[in-house]
């Protein structure tokens, strides 16, 4: 079996824990309650992945999964207590992720066992 995933995810404000956090309580040496000069704004991810999974046995299946994946972030930058820039080109990452590799046994009609690695293929660059 062949199969090609298309993923799109879309994150905008920021939060610690189940708390939404509001960006003029985040700063660089402003006395805030977070203390950060790069303050996260929005991010945005697109995921290709493919996955190829071939019968062995009746009872037995290999998979390998690969993926590529394209990342966008826009940020505040806070340098102090004089300036507060907003960044107008966002930053942005891109490149191949990691390889998973996985074998999957059936034990009986009811149960399956899964067992997996996950090989650093991606770039942390």
């Amino acid at each position: 079996m062949v199969n090609y995933k298309f993923m799109h995810m879309t994150m905008y404000g920021l939060r610690d824990g189940t708390t939404d956090v509001p960006s003029d309580n985040v700063g660089f040496r402003r006395d805030k309650q977070y203390n950060y000069m790069m303050i996260p704004t929005s991010m945005s991810m697109d995921m290709h992945m493919a996955m190829v999974m071939y019968g062995i046995t009746d009872r037995l299946t290999g998979m390998v999964m690969g993926n590529y994946q394209e990342n966008k972030m826009r940020m505040l930058m806070d340098m102090g207590p004089m300036r507060r820039i907003t960044e107008d080109s966002p930053m942005h990452t891109s490149g191949i992720g990691d390889t998973e590799l996985r074998g999957m046994y059936k034990i009986n009609q009811y149960l399956v066992g899964s067992l997996g690695i996950s090989l650093p293929t991606g770039s942390i660059n």
